[in-house]
């Protein structure tokens, strides 16, 4: 799915950003009252994690990590995407091992490897849909803060390294709703990775009395020590920058476009470059889904190809089982009024 976030929003504030701004002046107030709009509250227990911003990366692995604190605490959670664009209202049960990253998405085949997962683009069939397979617990890892559904916690993922981009609000920028009108809506803030540009989002959370987390991006310890690696995800630079502070020396480092659908001479070449000086190949997991389906052109890259699996460490260490803990909590009381 390729990215709904244009390159400037994510640069230092600039002409388009400023040439914009009257129509990001119209559209907030448009935005924060969508953020209280009627709201269905569901039969289950309901977790949002979503994103301050557009574009914002993050959201798959916090909702991933959450679902297994979630089973660690003896819940049976199940997890709901909208899906990519065009996606049907029918609900669909991902299948990690045979649907294709073009119908569902990369998100989805990711999260489905996780916990039982289905896509929708009405949130509430799909919370639905969930509950019908003896689901307890709806997480959504969705940016757009669970459409329809009342949610007991809502956690934003904010990038230490990225932050909210250029800072205004769409169209000029990546933020989606003036942060005041966000942060009535948040419960917990999760500032993910290495970086101060998140810092500002985490003060607004602690004067507004909100949970703060701490989450550390932790890549495997027996990565090759010479590499070349390729990703197309929202922040194919921190990707690359994880694996040089795991120690790998990057011979080569390929970026794509958020979502790139890779042509057959594209894996021919990173195959011909990893081969030339023989290099192994790093790359996300995300990645390696679309590799796998790219058909006879991946496959002499997919042997040489490995994934740098990413693990989030929390500080607090419990912090996302106190998350569903008072998720639940918040269900019960509002079941019991």
């Amino acid at each position: 799915m390729a990215s709904e976030a244009p390159p400037f929003w994510w640069q230092k504030a600039d002409w388009r950003g400023a040439l914009l701004w009257p129509v990001s002046l119209l559209w907030g107030p448009v935005a924060a009252r969508r953020l209280r709009g009627n709201r269905v509250a569901f039969e289950l227990p309901v977790i949002s994690v979503a994103t301050l911003a557009i574009g914002a990366t993050g959201r798959t692995l916090v909702a991933g990590a959450l679902a297994q604190a979630a089973m660690r605490a003896g819940r049976r959670p199940g997890l709901l995407t909208l899906g990519p664009p065009g996606t049907s209202s029918a609900p669909h049960r991902v299948d990690a091992h045979h649907d294709l990253v073009r119908h569902v998405g990369g998100e989805a085949i990711e999260l489905a490897r996780v916990a039982p997962t289905v896509i929708c683009s009405d949130a509430l069939a799909g919370a639905r849909a969930l509950a019908a397979d003896g689901r307890d617990l709806i997480i959504v890892a969705d940016g757009r803060m669970a459409d329809r559904l009342k949610v007991d916690r809502l956690v934003v993922v904010a990038e230490a390294r990225r932050g909210l981009g250029n800072g205004f609000v769409v169209p000029a920028g990546p933020v989606r709703a003036p942060l005041t009108a966000l942060m009535r809506q948040v419960d917990a803030v999760v500032r993910l990775g290495e970086g101060d540009a998140a810092d500002f989002v985490v003060r607004r959370a602690s004067r507004a009395a909100r949970a703060v987390v701490e989450a550390r991006i932790v890549l495997p310890h027996d990565l090759p020590p010479r590499a070349l690696a390729f990703a197309a995800i929202g922040d194919n630079d921190a990707f690359f920058e994880a694996l040089a502070r795991a120690g790998v020396e990057l011979a080569m480092r390929r970026g794509f476009p958020d979502g790139h659908s890779y042509a057959a001479d594209e894996l021919t070449d990173l195959e011909a470059l990893a081969a030339k000086d023989d290099l192994a190949v790093l790359t996300t997991r995300r990645d390696l889904e679309r590799l796998r389906q790219a058909g006879p052109a991946g496959e002499a890259l997919l042997k040489r190809t490995r994934v740098a699996e990413p693990e989030l460490v929390f500080d607090p260490v419990d912090a996302l089982e106190a998350l569903v803990r008072d998720a639940v909590v918040d269900w019960r009381n509002r079941r019991a009024v």
